[in-house]
């Protein structure tokens, strides 16, 4: 300011026509001109770095774009596969370019990288948000979509035989994690090696540990029983007394697949913890998806049910209560390996039934 202020006064000797008018109010005169125009010329100045800084971002983000379109092309993947490491990947082939721009963000603190930085992050993380939803749709649609020769069946049909999974997992590290139902860490070869070479019989398998939430079982009186005394045969299983490694039938279900594809497509890998869960904002978008799959595949299994003579209940089988009031139809389950948890296709009620003495009488 002090050297834009010497320049004006340098200017002042252009104004002596004007000052001479009124010459006993000439300095506060000039004084408000120069608040004026010190005002004129910092705003000028701000709308011109602000026009810069909008310039600078969007070379960023042209570069951004530019990059992730190139790594695309390089490893030769789908447009939404591995989203979140292709556009973090990009910032860092970027970082000269934010370089460039960093000054203009600083206001003379020295923190403007941090600042543009900040700005940046939050361009990606939108540029992952809004890839997410399409991301998790052409997964599930590569997932479920039944061949080209099936003519009786579309989307999700092909998905039927997966269990649907439950939210509460979705929630616990352990279960995302876990791929297999054993989930072991230690593995010991039995004492004598049976004839013949390398196989080992499962009965002769022998667990000395676990991983964390995993205990020693034996399978003794018809059961899984809890044992620490490594023995062949044994496995590892989901201790009883630890809530947080019940995962039900969440292993291997569609869920679990979304929510792992979500880790891979929507989060940024430098943003992946160690407690293995999805941030909320991604979890919504998983929600959204299995929500739809649930209602398209209801739809689609129901007319099955219907095309082969059954009638579609729509809600989870439960062995206890359903059974009461309903049996499955075994041609459907035959015909298509669905899971009861979709949803159940049971048996008509027929309208008819004999009586002991022989004669037909109407069902009340």
């Amino acid at each position: 300011n002090r050297l834009i202020v010497a320049e004006l006064n340098r200017k002042r000797d252009y104004a002596s026509r004007g000052l001479e008018t009124c010459r006993d109010l000439a300095d506060d005169v000039w004084d408000e001109f120069m608040r004026q125009a010190l005002a004129e010329i910092y705003q000028g100045q701000q709308e011109k770095i602000r026009a810069v800084k909008t310039e600078c971002l969007d070379i960023v983000n042209e570069c951004y774009d530019e990059k992730s379109q190139s790594l695309k092309d390089f490893s030769n993947i789908n447009e939404q596969l591995l989203l979140g490491s292709r556009l973090e990947l990009s910032e860092e082939l970027c970082r000269d370019k934010l370089d460039a721009c960093s000054n203009l963000y600083g206001d003379g603190t020295g923190n403007g990288m941090d600042l543009l930085l900040e700005a940046m992050h939050n361009i990606t993380d939108q540029k992952i948000a809004k890839g997410c939803q399409e991301a998790l749709h052409n997964y599930a649609l590569d997932l479920c979509s039944v061949p080209s020769n099936d003519s009786l069946h579309a989307y999700p049909y092909a998905c039927r035989t997966y269990i649907p999974g439950e939210h509460k997992y979705a929630l616990i590290a352990q279960c995302n994690q876990t791929l297999n139902e054993f989930y072991t860490s230690v593995y010991e070869q039995p004492p004598t090696t049976p004839s013949g070479g390398g196989y080992i019989c499962p009965a002769q398998k022998q667990y000395t540990s676990c991983n964390e939430g995993y205990c020693l079982y034996v399978y003794k009186n018809g059961k899984w029983q809890a044992n620490n005394t490594p023995q062949p045969g044994n496995a590892c299983k989901p201790c009883e007394n630890d809530i947080t490694t019940n995962c039900g039938d969440y292993i291997g279900s569609l869920y679990q697949k979304m929510v792992r594809y979500a880790m891979q497509a929507c989060v940024r890998p430098s943003d992946v913890t160690n407690d293995y869960v999805l941030p909320t904002v991604v979890m919504e978008d998983v929600n959204a998806m299995m929500d739809s799959i649930k209602v398209d595949m209801a739809n689609a299994l129901a007319a099955e049910c219907d095309r082969l003579g059954g009638t579609w209940v729509n809600t989870v089988w439960n062995d206890e209560e359903s059974s009461r009031n309903y049996k499955l139809f075994d041609k459907f389950y035959q015909e298509t390996g669905a899971s009861t948890d979709w949803g159940f296709c049971a048996e008509k009620e027929e309208t008819k039934t004999e009586d002991a003495s022989g004669t037909d009488e109407n069902k009340p």
